[in-house]
Formats: structure tokens, sequence, C-alpha cells
């Protein structure tokens, strides 16, 4: 979530031209309705993460599965936040931000390598913040450590590990909603 506001915050401050009238009041209120779109959008980012993590069964404890649901988790985050950092250099020329219409849009170009490393250096700042944000996602990734798998009855643990997936699955739906 801070991540999408701070991008937010760069995609206002590179495009200020574009939005003169608007007061910090203004902002502060665009800023807070932009974290229900977060959620949703974050939501429907890891919604397969969040499947994994959440399943009620012991497997989800071991280190691979936590390996490779993480690779997972990571490399999810770090497309949308390239896709998120380059819709601040690719707003002022196309008007709005980008939709899977840009996919057309480059659909036929033969030189897209050259395109993407020309926009690199164009946009460099752009760049360094999108490098930025993706150091920060695994910095902070890394911080999180799962636990070990609790003690207790099998029978027990799978009782409350269910109960656990139902109302997480709920509030997860909610969220997509955006409510």
């Amino acid at each position: 979530m801070v991540l999408f506001s701070l991008s937010r915050i760069a995609f206002y401050y590179a495009n200020l031209v574009a939005y003169p009238d608007i007061t910090l009041a203004r902002f502060l209120y665009i800023m807070w309705g932009g974290i229900r779109f977060d959620l949703s959008a974050i939501l429907y980012t890891n919604l397969l993460f969040i499947l994994l993590q959440i399943i009620p069964f012991d497997f989800r404890y071991s280190n691979k599965y936590q390996n490779v649901s993480g690779f997972l988790f990571l490399i999810t985050n770090t497309i949308i936040i390239i896709a998120n950092t380059a819709d601040i250099a690719y707003y002022p020329y196309a008007l709005k931000r980008t939709t899977s219409a840009v996919f057309q849009q480059f659909a036929n170009e033969e030189n897209l390598g050259k395109l993407f490393s020309r926009f690199l250096v164009d946009f460099w700042e752009i760049t360094l913040i999108g490098l930025l944000f993706i150091f920060l996602l695994v910095f902070f990734f890394k911080k999180i450590k799962i636990g070990k798998r609790p003690e207790g009855r099998f029978k027990i643990r799978l009782l409350k590990n269910s109960l656990l997936f139902v109302v997480l699955g709920l509030l997860t739906v909610i969220g997509l909603r955006g409510g």
C-alpha cells in the first residue's frame, strides 16, 4: 500500500502541469480515495499468493513452499511496480493512464527492446524510482518471516486454519470488490 501511495505521489509530481488547480486538500482527498482502489488492485495482483498463504494445510510452512510462493509474490509485484512507474512517463503522451490498449499499440513494433532501453535512458528518473520501489519491495518482503507450524493436534489445527481460511477469504472478496 505504501509503494502504491508513493507511486501516486510520484505520478502527481511528475505530471504537475496536467493538474494545476489541485489544492493540498484535494490532493489529500485523492490520496485517501486511492487507498481503496489500491487495496483492490493489490488484492487482485496477489490473489494467488494470498490463496497460497491461507490454505489450511501444514505443507504451507515448508521452506520450499514459502520460497516458491515468495518468488511468485516478488515477480507479480515487480511487474506491477514497473507498469505503475512506466505510467508516470506514459501519461503526458497519451493523456490517460496505461490500459491493456498499450499492448495493442506496441503489438506490431519490431524493435521493442530498443524502445524499452531508450525509455530507461530517456526517463532515467522514473527508472530510478522504479528500481527504488523494487528494492523496497524485496527489502521489506525479506523482513517477513513465516512462523513454524503450530503445535497441537492435527484436527484442531485444521479446524482453526479452515476457519481462518474462510474469514480471510471473505475479507479478500470484500477487498476485491473495493468495499
